[in-house]
């Protein structure tokens, strides 16, 4: 085998199996010694080092800023040049870094110096944990004493092209209620208010101001 690949320019080179991150430092050396002395991988288009995962525990402190994936890499003796550039023995990866889900935010105030009190509702919503979630409903309660809920207002929101929603939203309610509950969900479609405790569900109760 080593004669037939003696003398001749290596493109591509694996090092595979999973087992070479069981290697320590010194024997990666002798092997990477040992394969240059046989054949040339200088200009190597591309070098592959897999890994066992179980290895790879050393924790990374990700760089701020809103990403999809990370490069990385890997080398064996001295730093060599960058990534991507032809002639080089960097080992470089690409790797996707899944954003952390995150919840509705609903945020609501009162808007006073109308006739009827007139709610105002900004929600925000992006990177939702259900992928696969197109709409989000809205609605609003009205809450008065010894009475049942009463649905003030419903919306069936759709997201952007980017899958984010980002709405300001009114809704008068008047004097008849002393409360209002606002509930907004990806979970279901008729959310009740208050909720059960779901992840992709995000509801508010506030009390309606005295003309």
């Amino acid at each position: 085998m080593l004669a037939a690949v003696a003398g001749r320019p290596l493109n591509f080179v694996y090092f595979g199996g999973g087992t070479p991150s069981f290697l320590s430092t010194q024997q990666l050396d002798g092997l990477v010694a040992r394969l240059s002395a046989t054949a040339s991988w200088a200009n190597a288009e591309e070098i592959t080092f897999e890994c066992e995962p179980g290895t790879l525990t050393d924790p990374l402190e990700l760089p701020a800023g809103d990403y999809d994936d990370l490069g990385a890499r890997a080398w064996v003796g001295d730093e060599p040049k960058d990534c991507y550039t032809r002639g080089n023995t960097t080992g470089c990866v690409r790797v996707h870094v899944p954003r952390p889900p995150e919840r509705p935010q609903l945020a609501v105030d009162w808007e006073t110096f109308v006739r009827a009190p007139r709610l105002l509702i900004k929600l925000k919503a992006r990177n939702l944990p259900q992928r696969s979630a197109h709409s989000m409903t809205l609605r609003v309660f009205g809450i008065a004493t010894d009475q049942p809920l009463r649905n003030l207002a419903e919306w069936s929101l759709a997201a952007d092209a980017d899958g984010v929603f980002d709405r300001r939203l009114s809704v008068v309610v008047g004097h008849a209620y002393t409360d209002v509950c606002v509930v907004a969900s990806i979970s279901t479609r008729t959310p009740t208010c208050p909720p059960p405790v779901e992840r992709g569900t995000v509801w508010t109760q506030l009390a309606v101001p005295v003309s």
